[in-house]
C-alpha cells in the first residue's frame, strides 16, 4: 500500500458501519457484543476458536497517540531514526491525521458504540486514528504489516479493538 492509497481508502471509509458483524478470519476473533454489567462494568463478549467467550488474555489495542504501540513498541520510531526518515515519518503521519481527523468528524453517534451509560464513539475514532498514523509509519519505513491490516478493517466498517497475548486480534 502507498500512502497515496491509504489516503484514498480512509476517504472512502464507511467508518464503524459493520461494527458487530465481523465473521472472523485466521487469527482475528470476532467480538459479538459489548454489555453494561452493572453501572460501571462493560463485558465484551466474543467468539474464540475455543468457544464462545473461553477465557482469553488480550488488551485494548491504544485509542490516544499518547499510548505505546502494543506491536511494535519503539522499533518503528528507531528504525526512522537510523534510515534518516524521521522527517518523512511525520509529515505522512501528520497529513493522514487530518485527513482521517476529518472524515472523523462526519462520524455521529453509532448504537453499536453505546452500551448502558458509556459511549465508545470518542475511543473508537481515537483508535482509527492511531491505526492510521501507524500505518502511515510502516508504508514510510517500508515495514507494512500489522497496523496496514487493521486500517483494511477500519475501511471495511469494523473496529480492531483488542489482541491478545498470543497476538490474535478482536475485531467488532
Amino acid at each position: 500500500m502507498t500512502l497515496d492509497e491509504l489516503k484514498g481508502l480512509v476517504t472512502r471509509t464507511e467508518w464503524f458501519g459493520r461494527v458487530g458483524t465481523f465473521p472472523g478470519d485466521d487469527h482475528m476473533i470476532p467480538i459479538r457484543q459489548v454489555r453494561a454489567d452493572g453501572a460501571f462494568d462493560i463485558v465484551v463478549d466474543f467468539d474464540t476458536p475455543g468457544g464462545p467467550d473461553l477465557a482469553v488474555e488480550w488488551q485494548w489495542l491504544p485509542t490516544t497517540k499518547e499510548e505505546p504501540d502494543p506491536i511494535y513498541n519503539a522499533s518503528l520510531k528507531e528504525l526512522a531514526k537510523q534510515t534518516g526518515k524521521e522527517t518523512a515519518v511525520h509529515e505522512a503521519v501528520l497529513e493522514i491525521y487530518r485527513t482521517v481527523l476529518s472524515c472523523l468528524a462526519k462520524v455521529e453517534r453509532h448504537s453499536s458504540l453505546q452500551v448502558g451509560h458509556h459511549d465508545s464513539t470518542n475511543a473508537a475514532k481515537g483508535g482509527a486514528l492511531y491505526a492510521t498514523r501507524m500505518a502511515a509509519t510502516e508504508i514510510v519505513l517500508g515495514k507494512e504489516g500489522f497496523w496496514c491490516s487493521a486500517v483494511r478493517l477500519y475501511a471495511a466498517g469494523y473496529w480492531p479493538r483488542g489482541i491478545t497475548k498470543t497476538g490474535d486480534l478482536l475485531v467488532f
